[in-house]
């Protein structure tokens, strides 16, 4: 019986994982691959997840019901709930599409890497806590220079890039994350990608 194959994009917003996303899942049903896409952010791909995203309690902006997120119980609770919505999530994907290649655009690296960045008091108890998440079977960070994100993403700010950058860079040496630029082009990025996945 044939296990589901969990392959993840994380990686800060502008990076490229859709457009990435898009060319992979071609390259994979065209070698016969049964393949499931799943935004991980959507209803549809987690329990919790866009339940306390869209809640004006919560952001992933730094700010928490309107305040600045100076208290620890907001970022603590969003921790804990993202740590129990990667579980039953990934039980469920699991479960669910046994015998699919499931392709996921984000993870729930991406939450934890927003939280840290956003919460620089508990920044490395947010980053220590991050092999609670379950590993997928391919976890990929597509990044780039802050300085090139915000080319692309003008509605936040450099430095808050910056520290999105660190985060995510802490999580892919501690999660043994497959780096890669996107600064390169699309086309080079999707030869990596082929590498890494396909072995091509």
């Amino acid at each position: 019986m044939k296990k589901t194959n969990l392959i993840c994009f994380s990686g800060p917003d502008g990076a490229g994982k859709t457009t990435q996303i898009k060319l992979l899942l071609d390259d994979l049903k065209r070698n016969g691959e049964c393949v499931k896409y799943i935004h991980v952010f959507s209803k549809e791909g987690s329990f919790f997840n866009h339940l306390i995203y869209s809640h004006r309690f919560f952001s992933r902006t730094g700010k928490i019901g309107g305040r600045k997120s100076g208290q620890f119980l907001m970022p603590l609770l969003k921790l804990f709930m993202t740590i129990l919505d990667s579980w039953i999530t990934y039980i469920y994907i699991k479960l669910r599409h046994m015998h699919r290649t499931v392709i996921c655009d984000r993870y729930f690296y991406d939450n934890i890497a927003y939280i840290a960045a956003s919460e620089e008091k508990l920044a490395n108890l947010v980053l220590r806590l991050s092999p609670l998440i379950p590993k997928p079977d391919v976890g990929i960070l597509l990044h780039a220079r802050p300085e090139f994100l915000y080319i692309r993403k003008k509605d936040q700010d450099l430095n808050s890039l910056q520290r999105v950058d660190s985060a995510f860079k802490t999580l892919a040496a501690k999660e043994n994350l497959v780096a890669i630029s996107t600064e390169t082009g699309i086309a080079t990025v999707h030869n990596r990608l082929k590498s890494v996945i396909l072995g091509e």
